[in-house]
C-alpha cells in the first residue's frame, strides 16, 4: 500500500512540475528572463517606425535583411512602367 501512494505521489508531483516548466519556458523570450515574444516583436516595431521617422537609414539597413525589397504601390488603375497595363 505505501508503495502504491509514494508511486502516485511521484507521478502527481512529477506532473505538476512538468507543467510549471512548460509555462515557464513558453512565457520568456530567448535571452530575456520573463519577457514575451510578442513583446519583443513589438519593441523591434517600435525600433523600426521610429527609424522611419527619423529617415535613419543606417538603422533601416541594420534591421533589414539584404535582399529586402520595397513595392512602391500606386494608386488604383494607375499603370506603371513594367505592370503591362494590367
Amino acid at each position: 500500500m505505501k508503495r502504491i501512494l509514494l508511486v502516485a505521489f511521484l507521478t502527481i508531483a512529477a506532473g505538476t512540475l512538468a507543467v510549471s516548466l512548460a509555462k515557464n519556458s513558453n512565457s520568456a523570450a530567448p535571452g530575456q528572463a520573463g519577457g514575451s515574444i510578442q513583446d519583443e516583436i513589438k519593441k523591434l516595431e517600435q525600433e523600426r517606425n521610429q527609424a522611419i521617422v527619423r529617415n535613419d537609414a543606417a538603422a533601416l539597413d541594420r534591421m533589414s535583411s539584404a535582399d529586402y525589397t520595397v513595392i512602391p504601390v500606386g494608386q488604383p488603375g494607375q499603370q506603371g512602367p513594367d505592370d503591362g497595363g494590367f
